[in-house]
């Protein structure tokens, strides 16, 4: 939290993969990472997102379909999904209510396959909590889900930032 800002960094020597995956979120970091990185030639910062999605309306497998051949081997995963995620679950016939103890498991789950996917890649990974929002009826919600991303990604080892402590 205290280094340089993300346009205050130099290119770097070796040339860099960085794969930005999730929602319309994550499409605003892809943009904030390709800014930054736009003039280094060995920079590849490859666009993962889709807007008005998440993991309650797609399956961490897919996600991690989306990520292609061509990213698979990136050397730094982003990821920020769950603004679009205070929904129900369905699997097959089954539904988890937004909010209930299965809902919960089933998110949890989700998220920790969505996380040992991305290890295995062999790639760094940081994985944004969801911000603060503006409309304060999100609040708890968004805690919630952000509360089971780190744990999601605590067990694989990867970086979580919560972006409500900073």
């Amino acid at each position: 939290a205290n280094g340089p800002l993300l346009g205050q960094l130099e290119c770097p020597a070796e040339p860099v993969k960085i794969v930005v995956l999730g929602d319309s979120l994550a499409d605003g970091l892809w943009g904030s990472f390709y800014r930054a990185f736009t003039e280094c030639r060995g920079v590849d910062v490859m666009r993962k997102t889709t807007i008005s999605d998440g993991l309650t309306r797609t399956d961490p497998e897919e996600w991690l379909d989306r990520i292609g051949p061509e990213g698979a081997l990136a050397d730094l995963f982003v990821v920020q999904i769950g603004a679009n995620d205070i929904q129900n679950i369905r699997e097959g016939t089954s539904r988890a209510v937004f909010g209930s103890p299965e809902w919960d498991s089933a998110y949890l789950a989700r998220a920790q396959t969505l996380a040992e996917g991305l290890v295995e890649g062999g790639g760094q990974v940081v994985w944004m909590g969801l911000p603060i929002v503006g409309q304060e009826r999100f609040e708890d919600s968004y805690r919630a889900i952000t509360a089971l991303q780190a744990e999601a990604a605590e067990r694989p080892g990867i970086r979580f930032v919560d972006t409500h402590e900073p």
